[in-house]
């Protein structure tokens, strides 16, 4: 008897041991703990007021917004269900057995646009478990997909050790794997924050490709990649087309599905301001200054980004002036801003306003080359393209800043 107890508090010990040990695998390898993680494009990120939000957790939304592929006369036939960890409507995939033949798709079609998704995989369609394999997708254009997918095989077993494939999760499938695994285990949820920006065409000649940048779960997976390759849907061509979530024949479930329509088309959408780009004063090289001047608005966005290092730190600062600041005194008051040859009739702003950190974003960086400083400071410097995302802000009442990209110059300092 005693030991029958014995072997039965050691076979405990050894359980609470191994739980144990899983969950401070877990919390170690958690996106959390990654380098560059940014929970403004993790899991449960509000939308932006200018945001499209397909599915609000009703059958209404369902029923309005989206619409069966690749017959959208079929009834929608995915589900409400319970959210595995709170209290409200979640979206889940149902109707079909096999990839291809029951996929939900958005009603609106999109050319260039920011989207999020947050989604968890479950198991096999049924008994409401987070266990075993799930596959889905997300289609950007529903042309370019990313892969949803639990592990298989020794891959189970060692998920964080994981070397994601061609159609692992995170992976543009049949073309690019992710930089970066950022793995969270079924029944918990996860997401994909896409920046997008549709292929260039003249005609039906494709002259670029489509690019897109990545998070998964909070981590930047592909940074400004070009894709190319169509995995079902629609083929490459330049119409503009929905999103669309893939139904595999698992439980998946999604919520919080959002998109930002970024296209130069888009209704109503103000056009990008001019710009004067300054990066070097008397000294020689400097952090690059980008002066934008919204001339109806009678204001001024004056973006920074520091050339200290690498990792580009970015903001932005926006300055109104009073009715009837004329064209020539914004100029004068710019150069006042950047020059050693100051104006003294320039306009004062009226109000001043510092962007939030996620309305002035880095999106992408490419080194170009090199170059020497000009000035009486000589040294060795690396030449970047930064691109960087402006996002709509409402500034006031009655004051919109448009949303627009844009690139810049900046040069680092070899160390």
């Amino acid at each position: 008897m005693k030991l029958r107890w014995m072997m039965t508090k050691g076979a405990m010990l050894f359980v609470f041991f191994f739980v144990g040990q899983v969950l401070v695998m877990a919390q170690e390898n958690s996106p959390e703990q990654k380098p560059g993680y940014d929970k403004s494009k993790d899991v449960g990120v509000k939308a932006p007021e200018n945001a499209d939000v397909p599915f609000d957790g009703s059958q209404k939304s369902l029923e309005a917004n989206w619409e069966m592929w690749p017959k959208p006369e079929m009834p929608i036939t995915w589900s409400l269900v319970d959210n595995p960890t709170g209290q409200d409507k979640v979206l889940m995939t149902n109707g079909g057995k096999r990839w291809g033949t029951h996929d939900l798709v958005t009603q609106k079609k999109y050319t260039d646009f920011e989207c999020h998704v947050d989604f968890v995989m479950m198991g096999p369609r049924g008994d409401d478990k987070a266990e075993g394999y799930a596959n889905s997708g997300v289609y950007l254009q529903n042309r370019y997909e990313m892969q949803i997918e639990s592990p298989k095989g020794k891959n189970a077993k060692a998920p964080y050790e994981w070397k994601i494939g061609p159609h692992g999760i995170g992976a543009f499938c049949m073309e690019r794997v992710p930089d970066v695994n950022a793995w969270r285990p079924n029944g918990q949820w996860q997401s994909f924050h896409f920046l997008f920006t549709a292929a260039k065409w003249e005609g039906n000649k494709a002259l670029e490709p489509a690019r897109v940048t990545v998070w998964w779960n909070g981590v930047k997976i592909h940074n400004n990649v070009p894709i190319k390759h169509a995995n079902g849907g629609v083929a490459v061509s330049p119409s503009p087309e929905g999103l669309k979530l893939q139904e595999h024949g698992q439980d998946v479930r999604f919520r919080n599905i959002w998109i930002v329509d970024r296209s130069a088309k888009q209704k109503n959408e103000m056009s990008k301001p001019d710009k004067i780009e300054i990066r070097q004063s008397m000294l020689g090289y400097r952090d690059t200054l980008l002066f934008y001047t919204l001339k109806k608005q009678r204001a001024i966005l004056v973006v920074s980004i520091d050339n200290q290092d690498e990792t580009f730190p970015m903001t932005g600062k926006l300055y109104q002036f009073k009715q009837g600041t004329t064209e020539e005194g914004l100029k004068k008051w710019i150069n006042n801003q950047h020059s050693d040859g100051l104006f003294v009739d320039i306009p004062t702003p009226l109000s001043t306003e510092n962007l939030p950190k996620e309305f002035c974003e880095v999106t992408a960086t490419e080194q170009t080359g090199t170059s020497q400083n000009s000035g009486p400071r000589p040294g060795k410097f690396k030449d970047f393209k930064v691109t960087f995302a402006i996002k709509v802000q409402n500034v006031g009442k009655e004051f919109k800043l448009p949303a627009f990209t844009d690139t810049a110059t900046v040069h680092v300092e070899s160390k």
